[in-house]
């Protein structure tokens, strides 16, 4: 078996030494490689930036780190999107979660004001007055939590000690199945 040299041997003019032959540099692709694996540190950010020089190291010898590049690269820009598309939909999660905890939580801060309202009045508040009760009740809440607090919701007086509190639920539509009903009695004080 004969092997041959990698780089021709370069004959020096007579006198002088030979010529060494460097072997052939992909810088732009070596930058590519090391963008992509810089993208491991960032999730994925740099990821398209690496995949792109590594594609323009392609075009040039030697290849290797250019492949290694690319390939890590797009598999990190995958990852990438997808945690991006992650963080998208967590946080339109996170809208509609609290849109609903905002519905249990008029639910819940509804039962004092109606149950001080029945003592006081003998009787259920009307619509209107539903409406004054629940808004104070959130005023006293925490900031965090009475902070842009706006829920659609039904009242409903079942008969003179009951009523029920309805909240359109996570699809903000009434009458769904995902709506949140509960039904509430109040007291006399004895």
């Amino acid at each position: 078996m004969t092997q041959y040299p990698t780089h021709p041997p370069v004959s020096a003019a007579p006198g002088q030494a030979p010529v060494q032959v460097r072997p052939a540099k992909n810088t732009i692709g070596l930058i590519g490689f090391i963008v992509s694996l810089v993208s491991f540190i960032t999730c994925g950010v740099l990821a398209p930036l690496g995949v792109l020089l590594s594609l323009i190291g392609l075009f040039k010898r030697p290849r290797g780190l250019a492949i290694a590049g690319l390939i890590i690269g797009l598999v990190l820009s995958v990852f990438g999107a997808l945690v991006g598309a992650g963080l998208v939909a967590g946080y339109l999660g996170l809208k509609k979660g609290g849109g609903f905890l905002q519905q249990g939580m008029a639910m819940g801060l509804s039962q004092p004001g109606v149950q001080v309202f029945y003592q006081d009045n003998g009787r259920l508040p009307d619509d209107a007055e539903f409406d004054k009760i629940l808004h104070d009740q959130v005023a006293q809440a925490p900031g965090f939590l009475s902070k842009n607090f706006q829920v659609d919701y039904r009242y409903e007086p079942i008969d003179a000690t009951s009523y029920r509190m309805t909240t359109p639920g996570l699809d903000n539509v009434f009458d769904t199945s995902d709506d949140l009903s509960e039904v509430f009695q109040v007291y006399s004080s004895p």
